[in-house]
């Protein structure tokens, strides 16, 4: 099956709206991972208006996480005077990767690191 048809598939089903979202976070990582960071911020665009069903899973914060580093990826490839949408955002997912780990460090500590270069 292509993506075109999983995704219309996927969006077409109030049922499905958490497979939707998981689809989406790994479209997200994915992407990023082929070095593909503009694909990946869509994906991460689609995932954002779904998270709040998968809230309590490490799908959301594979989606904070990501989303920064396709950020990141992406402000090196626009103007200075365009950038600042862009670490306004990653500021937004660093927060909530720190609150994280202050919780549990065990498990999200390692994810704010990126925050201290």
């Amino acid at each position: 099956m292509s993506e075109p048809i999983i995704e219309t598939h996927l969006s077409s089903n109030p049922d499905l709206v958490l497979a939707e979202c998981l689809y989406w976070v790994r479209k997200l990582q994915a992407r990023y991972l082929a070095d593909d960071p503009e694909a990946a911020l869509a994906a991460a665009a689609k995932a954002q208006g779904l998270l709040w069903v998968c809230q309590s899973f490490f799908e959301e914060a594979e989606y904070h996480f990501y989303g920064a580093l396709a950020r990141a990826a992406c402000c090196d490839r626009v103007p200075v005077d365009e950038r600042e949408p862009y670490w306004v955002a990653m500021a937004v997912d660093h927060r909530q990767l720190q609150t994280w780990a202050q919780q549990c460090p065990e498990n999200f500590a390692s994810r704010t690191a990126f925050g201290r270069c």
